[in-house]
């Protein structure tokens, strides 16, 4: 099927011209010279070479987004600036013969050098501002080959008092951290400057300011200026110097007074020397109309020929025009064009005043356009301009522009034109963004669905009335003529869709409308929705209420909290600040008491964050009142900052806002939902505008009583992070210099529980600093200059420790901390009380990847001294990480008191020898399955072990041996109890039984080693029950019930044993019932009668006896045990082989006593 774009090609397009580009593609010679240009070049040839002083200004342009300002400009550039021969074909476009002649003869003769300056970030202050011009005047010479101009600038100052003072400089940079970090050495810092770094100059004067009380000499910049063109002139290179400055609405909305009159002075410069400013911005007096420069800028327009660059008709038409051409079958389009048009001619007529030629062909040539829509964008181009919609970029918009609409086959194959629903379905965002358009944009978004539902031709004049209505109000004070052809009229309404196939239907169309009450018809037969219909007298009573209730700057902020939002959102951690930050916002008007007491509070809550006050005013007045408190607030609640932005609401604005919200609330009461919405985004709109103002503004900054203003509010966070976080917090993050440029998710508030076990359980350095991802930046907690600060072994370097590094302290501090709770707590402890220090200054830990990093890698070489206080062992990496989190939540939240979650216990030196020595008396190591024993409860489990797979008997039955004494007794009972207790253990008793065991641990070993003293004890135990006589062949079956008995083996108690074995003999006894249970010794399981060898009817057994050993002398035997006791042996083992030699065979005893002695 066929489209329009069958005969219509796009051309290339550039959304925005960069006046900075390279002029070697002639771009700017793509534009059209139209009456407004023509006019701007005039008085610009005038301005530069009039002899009237009177005449001679320097230039501001001023005009919206999408008006072709900076292309014009631009062109205005080249044709003063360049070789004649270069630009003498671009003077044969100028249709105005006069102005063409008058610059041919100009350039004959005279031609201009240019610096061509976009923007220009950071020039908030007045240094800055003046470095950036110096620079930017530098640079643009040294690329002309012009680099020979000797006029010394502040940079060349600087390099000449550095070089005459080289040891004076590097003591200030040896002092200056910030300094030191971009130019360590006088070389590096000459080098900087001569590349006209303005950081390093300002660097550069704080460093000798603060060591030395040298400022470094400036000259003004208006006349640095005018020595540089006078130095232009000398030299031959041009008859004056033009500084073009585009995107000059920035730099308006931050500087203040000060910059304000150097742009003034440089300004007047052109009454005496050839020295011209070219500004070009958006309407500046317009947006700062009720801010605090309304009279700088009143003042500042008196010093230039402001132009405002508006689109009138034939330059829009000529520009929308521009951005499409016609292919190949250009006959064919012209008859489609007039086959469509040929009967709007009338229309065209009535849109251009009688039929001037040159705005009847600008509009047909525009075809597919509808003629009214072409008409309205030229309306559009001047009042309805942003970044994002004019009418270059409807133009070529492939979702709701022209560049859709010529593709589509539907709207080619009905024959329709690009009417006005497609404007104003383009433009809604500006519309919808803009206060005075609230009531249209209200209608639409209340009424669509219902229009919607009436059919698509309903909706097409309901948004092309809507459309009317908008620019009306827009046009207000327009001439009547003006104002009739944009106005919701019926004659306006019809012509939007003159020739169109909904012509048959408008009357239909125009009734549903207004019989619904969508769009009402008034009683001039217009469909123009009223802004307001609500009572005077109840208005001026309510805004009294309202004034009664808005009195305060911050009762304004917050009635948009999104406003408010995007303020404080620039301290948010991580996403612009390093340290964590709660900014209060007070109010300039509030009394000082007031002040102070929520001071007071404020700064005395969580320790641990930066305290910032900023404090917002209505007024100027306000404002300067509250400045002298400020700063000695700043003295008297230390380490706090305290802001004041340079932009107020204004008086101005306070008006409006309290008539507006009196307006809503009148309307709410009468259900005019309309209005009541309208007023609402309005009101809103006014703070938003403020906050914008606020963002985008200077300010003053007191820490301390120290003062500064650098920059403005949107990049403070750049300040605090590289300036006073770390003088808050001296040992805090902010130590690692890398960490100061970094706003990203490495610095965000979370909890990072992952890498504590990194930092806890990694063995080796590659290990413990690998990182990845968003946790990379951690590595430069362990490295400095690319130096290690741990080794191998994942230790502290002894440069770390003597450069103090912030690691170096981090894990300082907490062993002092460990340190101190060791002397004070004797029980347990709360983890979160030990460690309050590191929360608050001077390291103020909060929840961030190099806080968690650090505390955890800290707390490596301590987790083995610290214990769960219900176990006796060591606290597990993951139960460490889990009160590492929990204590990092509570930092979160600004305190850190004792927490019962958080209780500790320090492991004894005791305990810990404890658990070796009992590792080697139960020569644990020969237990098959026993891992590595770190504690009792460790060892408890070893020795179940032991008597499970060994001595198959309990413990306490060693009591019961035929060679233990009583000492020995109560050493296995204590045992016993201190295992037993492993849940709540007795330190005390720990520390006794270590004592005890210690002191006997050979003989002990020889005990506790020997699965046939169980036996025997347990024999002696089963005899010992009086009334229970065990026979031979039950001796299995008890052991087999015994071992049912829901206990470890090891620890079973001696009374469940005792009742386990009265059950099985009472059991057994009533087996046997009736007869009597014979009267005798219990057996052993070897079957052996302990009875004299004349019983033969003996059916109970004990142990046999051994053989008689050889008669040896005990004092012989007792003498060997102690030479072995006292021999240096490798191990208990030993000592305990050699012991059970002696036992089992006296007759070495003399051997082993003459060997030892």
């Amino acid at each position: 099927m066929a489209r329009y774009s069958d005969y219509i090609q796009m051309q290339d397009y550039l959304p925005v011209y960069d006046i900075t580009a390279d002029s070697s593609n002639n771009l700017w010679a793509s534009f059209i010279p139209t009456h407004q240009f023509c006019d701007l070049l005039q008085r610009t040839l005038t301005a530069v070479s009039s002899a009237d002083k009177s005449k001679r200004k320097s230039i501001w342009v001023q005009g919206t987004f999408g008006t072709g300002k900076s292309h014009a400009s631009s062109v205005v550039r080249h044709l003063l600036c360049d070789s004649f021969g270069d630009i003498e074909f671009y003077t044969k476009k100028i249709e105005d013969a006069s102005l063409r002649n008058q610059l041919i003869n100009y350039r004959k003769n005279k031609h201009f050098f240019s610096v061509v300056i976009k923007g220009v970030e950071g020039a908030y202050d007045l240094r800055r501002f003046s470095l950036s011009l110096q620079r930017e005047v530098k640079n643009a010479l040294v690329a002309a080959g012009h680099g020979n101009i000797v006029v010394k600038s502040d940079f060349e100052s600087a390099i000449q008092y550095v070089k005459d003072h080289d040891s004076y400089t590097q003591d200030a940079i040896n002092k200056h951290d910030e300094l030191h970090d971009i130019a360590p050495t006088p070389e590096r810092v000459i080098a900087r400057l001569e590349a006209n770094d303005i950081q390093t100059y300002m660097e550069l004067e704080e460093a000798l300011y603060n060591t030395v009380g040298v400022t470094l000499t400036s000259k003004s910049v208006s006349e640095w200026l005018a020595e540089v063109e006078k130095a232009i002139e000398d030299e031959g290179i041009a008859d004056g110097l033009i500084v073009f400055w585009d995107e000059f609405t920035s730099i308006m909305e931050a500087i203040g007074s000060d910059r304000i009159n150097v742009l003034q002075n440089i300004a007047e410069k052109a009454q005496s020397c050839n020295l011209f400013l070219f500004l070009i911005s958006h309407r500046v007096e317009d947006q700062v109309a009720s801010g605090s420069k309304k009279d700088d800028v009143r003042t500042m327009n008196d010093r230039f020929d402001t132009i405002r660059y508006m689109m009138d008709e034939v330059s829009t038409y000529r520009v929308m025009r521009h951005t499409f051409e016609i292919k190949s079958d250009k006959v064919g389009y012209d008859q489609l064009r007039y086959n469509r048009t040929v009967r709007l001619n009338e229309l065209i007529d009535y849109l251009c005043e009688g039929g001037v030629e040159e705005e009847r062909s600008g509009i047909s040539n525009l075809f597919p356009m509808h003629p009214y829509s072409a008409f309205l964008c030229s309306k559009l181009s001047d009042y309805v301009g942003s970044a994002n919609r004019s009418v270059v970029n409807f133009m070529n918009d492939e979702k709701k522009g022209f560049r859709k609409f010529i593709a589509d086959e539907y709207v080619y194959e009905q024959r329709s034109l690009l009417t006005a629903e497609w404007l104003w379905d383009f433009f809604f965002e500006s519309f919808l963004a803009n206060p005075q358009c609230g009531a249209f944009t209200s209608n639409f978004q209340n009424h669509i669905h219902r229009v919607e539902e009436a059919g698509d031709d309903y909706v097409r004049v309901y948004k092309g009335i809507l459309l009317l209505n908008t620019l009306s109000t827009q046009f207000a004070t327009k001439s009547t003529d003006v104002i009739a052809r944009i106005s919701p009229n019926e004659k306006s309404i019809r012509g939007l869709f003159a020739d169109d196939r909904l012509e048959p239907k408008m009357d239909d169309i125009l009734r549903f409308l207004d019989t619904n009450q969508i769009i009402a018809r008034d009683v001039f037969g217009e469909f123009k929705i009223s802004v307001s219909s609500l009572n005077p007298a109840e208005l001026r009573k309510e805004e009294e209420k309202v004034a009664a209730q808005f009195k305060s700057a911050l009762d304004f902020l917050n009635y948009n909290f999104a406003v408010k939002a995007n303020l404080t959102k620039l301290f948010v951690v991580g996403d612009y600040l390093i340290r964590k930050c709660e900014p209060q916002l007070f109010s300039c008007s509030d009394p000082e008491p007031v002040l102070r007491s929520r001071l007071n509070k404020y700064t005395n809550e969580k320790p641990n964050t930066l305290h910032v006050a900023i404090y917002l005013a209505v007024t100027e007045e306000e404002r300067r009142a509250v400045e002298n408190r400020v700063k000695d607030f700043s003295s008297e609640f230390l380490n706090s900052i305290h802001i004041i932005p340079t932009e107020v609401f204004t008086y101005e604005s306070r008006s409006k806002f309290i008539s507006l919200l009196a307006s809503h609330n009148v309307a709410k009461s009468h259900y005019q939902e309309s209005i009541e919405k309208e007023s609402d985004l309005a009101a809103k709109q006014l703070v938003n505008k403020w906050g914008n103002r606020l963002i985008n503004g200077s300010f003053t900054l007191y820490f301390n009583g120290e003062q500064t203003s650098e920059g403005i509010i949107g990049n403070i966070y750049s300040l605090i992070n590289k300036k006073f976080s770390h003088r808050v917090f001296t040992k805090g993050m902010e130590s690692v210099k890398a960490y100061r440029g970094i706003t990203n998710t490495f610095l965000a508030n979370k909890n990072f529980p992952a890498l504590v076990l990194q930092m806890l359980q990694s063995q080796t350095r590659d290990k413990l600093t690998k990182f990845s991802g968003s946790d990379m930046p951690a590595k430069y907690i362990f490295e400095e200059n690319d130096n290690h600060l741990i080794d191998e072994e994942c230790r502290l370097t002894p440069a770390a420790i003597a450069n103090g590094s912030w690691i170096a302290q981090v894990c300082n501090e907490v062993d002092e901390c460990i340190e101190a709770a060791k002397k004070k707590y004797v029980d347990k402890f709360s983890l979160s009380e030990v460690f309050a220090p590191l929360m608050r200054p001077p390291f103020g830990f909060f929840p961030s990847r190099a806080n968690w990093v650090a505390f955890s890698y800290a707390m490596r070489k301590h987790k083995a001294d610290l214990f769960v206080t219900t176990i006796s062992q060591p606290i597990s990496d993951e139960k460490l990480a889990d009160m590492i989190k929990d204590l990092f939540v509570m930092w979160n939240d600004g305190h850190s008191e004792s927490n019962n979650k958080l209780m500790l216990r320090f492991g004894s030196k005791e305990e810990s020898e404890l658990t070796q020595l009992l590792y080697e008396v139960f020569q644990l190591q020969f237990i098959k399955d026993i891992p590595e024993v770190k504690s009792l409860s460790n060892v408890r489990w070893g020795i179940n072990e032991f008597c499970m797979q060994k001595s198959r008997y309990p413990l306490w039955v060693l009591t019961y041996c035929d060679n233990i004494n009583e000492k020995r007794a109560e050493i296995i009972k204590l045992l016993i109890e201190v295992l037993e207790a492993d849940q709540n253990p007795d330190i005390a008793k720990i520390k006794n039984l270590y004592r005890l065991v210690n002191s006997e641990k050979v003989d002990i070993a020889q005990l506790v080693s020997s699965p046939k003293n169980y036996e025997n004890g347990f024999i002696n135990f089963i005899s010992s029950i009086k009334t229970v006589k065990i026979q031979r062949d039950w001796w299995d079956e008890l052991l087999e019930e015994i071992s049912h008995l829901q206990s470890e083996v090891a620890f079973r108690k001696e009374s469940d044993v005792r009742e386990c074995v009265l059950n099985f003999y009472i059991m057994k006894r009533d087996q046997m019932n009736p007869a009597p249970a014979p009267q005798q010794s219990p057996s052993s399981p070897s079957g052996t009668s302990t009875q004299p060898a004349n019983t033969p009817t003996s059916t109970f057994f004990t142990p046999s006896a051994p053989a008689a050993p050889k008669l040896v002398s005990p004092d012989a035997v007792k003498k060997a045990k102690t030479l072995v006791k006292e021999a240096n042996m490798p191990g208990v083992l030993w000592q305990k082989v050699v012991l059970d030699i002696i036992d089992n065979n006296p007759e070495v005893a003399e051997f082993i006593s003459n060997y030892l002695s």
